[in-house]
């Protein structure tokens, strides 16, 4: 059990000064690790809060997450689900449509199923531009069929296929976004958040936990293209792309886990690598040479060669749990002596000016930034 202090953007859900419970096993799968997990929750959600968890808790890989839900944290308190509409639409000549398929992209749609009025079309598609998507399509459903700006643009059998794919009943409404894979997502994802509290589809006191498994192990760095860790360079890749490795990094999963309650992780964990070689290999994906490896990361390497076990480990913000279990919307109601957006505790007043001395003390000095030129 431990107190962290991490320099993290503040968040409802986050705090720089929190305390962690971290568990580490050894000779375990993702199986024995999650079952220990979620069987600790389901115990503490029954003996403080008296609600009943199924165990075992649902599974769904990231792939999955971010193709249903368009985020890796879904909240499932409500049903809403993103579908592949690209496929439908193949053939079409629309322009919007036509250009997102021609660059690679998709056509993914979400069925609301309340009737939503203009100004609501209007406010979730700002959402979706907020995500970065030029806008957002939209049917109504009504009893003789579909009713749009766009409708005239598709033929009978795409609408009915609309139809088939979306089970829209009368008084529905189905929107649609036409990009990139991402940005589809994560529009998608960011609207039906929006959708469900505008329309009030949030079951209030429910509690939905979902275990999201199969992260990748790779991504590409939005601000310098390059290839990084998606969480940090000690996760194991799952041992069926191993032979990816070189070849397709970015295509590699690794045995990486987060638990999610009501859209917000509770906490993350993965089976740690314990092979020197294999540690090696992730290193050099990475553009880590093995001569620089030695230097950086000799001492876990060695400790590799000398045998480590197979191991892995799960950790939770223990506040972050009691702000979902009390039903808070912010981790500053649980917290002592909560962290403002600025990072400032303004009881204390901290933190506070150090004094040269302790500076000097420390080894360290104080740089600050050059001062801005007169406008």
């Amino acid at each position: 059990i431990v107190r962290c202090y991490r320099d993290e953007d503040q968040r409802a859900d986050r705090q720089p000064e929190f305390t962690q419970l971290d568990l580490e096993m050894s000779f375990v799968s993702e199986d024995d690790v999650l079952d220990v997990v979620e069987r600790c929750f389901a115990h503490v959600w029954q003996r403080v809060l008296g609600v009943a968890i199924t165990t075992p808790i649902r599974r769904i890989t990231h792939a999955e997450a971010l193709q249903r839900y368009g985020v890796d944290k879904p909240d499932l308190r409500y049903r809403l689900e993103i579908g592949e509409l690209s496929s439908i639409f193949a053939a079409t000549e629309f322009k919007i449509f036509r250009q997102a398929l021609d660059a690679g992209g998709v056509i993914r749609g979400l069925r609301i199923p309340r009737a939503v009025g203009g100004k609501e079309i209007e406010a979730l598609t700002e959402v979706a531009r907020a995500e970065g998507a030029k806008g957002l399509a939209f049917w109504h459903r009504e009893s003789s069929g579909w009713r749009s700006p766009i409708t005239k643009f598709f033929g009978e059998r795409e609408l009915a296929e609309l139809q088939s794919a979306t089970q829209a009943e009368p008084g529905d409404v189905v929107v649609a976004v036409a990009d990139q894979v991402a940005v589809a997502a994560a529009s998608l994802g960011a609207v039906r958040k929006a959708a469900a509290r505008m329309l009030r589809l949030v079951k209030e006191g429910a509690f939905e936990f979902v275990w999201v498994t199969d992260f990748p192990l790779f991504e590409r760095s939005k601000e310098t293209g390059e290839i990084t860790a998606a969480h940090h360079p000690f996760t194991s890749p799952r041992p069926e792309d191993l032979g990816l490795l070189e070849s397709q990094p970015l295509q590699v999963r690794a045995r990486a886990y987060d638990l999610v309650l009501n859209g917000t992780e509770l906490g993350s964990g993965s089976i740690r690598i314990h092979d020197p070689e294999l540690q090696q290999r992730v290193f050099q994906g990475l553009g880590i040479s093995r001569e620089d490896a030695e230097r950086r990361f000799g001492f876990l390497l060695t400790a590799f060669r000398y045998g480590a076990p197979p191991h892995g480990g799960f950790a939770y913000g223990l506040d972050r749990v009691v702000m979902l279990a009390s039903g808070e919307d912010t981790i500053r109601e649980v917290i002592a002596f909560p962290k403002n957006q600025q990072a400032e505790e303004v009881m204390s007043d901290a933190p506070a000016p150090a004094e040269d001395k302790q500076l000097r003390e420390l080894g360290l000095q104080l740089l600050r930034p050059p001062a801005k030129p007169a406008p």
